[in-house]
C-alpha cells in the first residue's frame, strides 16, 4: 500500500512531452548525423517541449527550426521511422526536483548542410555514425543513432 507521501511525490513529479528530429545527411564519403553540444557540454539532437496545439512532427520541425535554422523545405522525413525514448532527470527547478520526460523523435535527411545555431547550443557538427557513437553522452541516445543507422541501410 502507498503511503501519503509516496503519492504526493507521485502527483509532484513533472512529466515532460517533448519532439525532435534526427537529421542525416549523405555525401560521398558517407551518412553523417547533425549533433548539437548544449550549454552543459552534452552532445545530442535537435528536440524540445510540444506547444499547446502542436502534434508531435510539427513540434519537432518548429525545435529543429529554431536550433538549426532548417525547415521544412530542407528536411525530408524517413517513412515509418519514429521512436520514443523515455528518461528521468532531476533539476532544481523543478517542483519536486524531478521529472519524467518522454521524447519522440523523427528520421528526416537533411538537403542542405549549412546550419544557423541557435544561443542554446555551443556547437555543432556532421558525424559519421561511429564518431556519433562516441561523443553522445547518453546510452539511451547511442541506442538510437544505431537504431537510425540499421533503419537506413535496411532501406537500401
Amino acid at each position: 500500500m502507498a503511503s501519503s507521501r509516496d503519492e504526493e511525490e507521485t502527483e509532484m513529479k513533472k512529466e515532460e512531452v517533448a519532439a525532435g528530429i534526427i537529421v542525416v545527411y549523405e555525401c560521398e564519403k558517407g551518412r553523417e548525423y547533425l549533433l548539437l553540444k548544449n550549454r552543459k557540454g552534452q552532445w545530442g539532437f535537435s528536440k524540445g517541449h510540444v506547444e499547446t496545439g502542436e502534434d508531435m512532427k510539427q513540434a519537432a520541425l518548429r525545435e529543429v527550426g529554431e536550433e538549426t535554422g532548417l525547415t521544412a523545405q530542407d528536411l525530408v522525413f524517413i517513412p515509418s521511422f519514429e521512436r520514443r525514448v523515455t528518461y528521468s532527470f532531476s533539476s532544481r527547478a523543478i517542483q519536486g526536483g524531478s521529472a519524467d520526460k518522454e521524447v519522440f523523435y523523427f528520421l528526416a535527411r537533411v538537403l542542405r548542410r549549412a546550419i544557423t545555431l541557435s544561443p542554446e547550443h555551443e556547437e555543432y557538427g556532421w558525424y559519421s555514425c561511429e564518431e556519433a557513437l562516441h561523443l553522445i553522452s547518453f546510452r539511451n541516445m547511442r541506442a538510437l543513432v544505431k537504431d537510425a543507422e540499421t533503419f537506413l541501410r535496411e532501406m537500401k
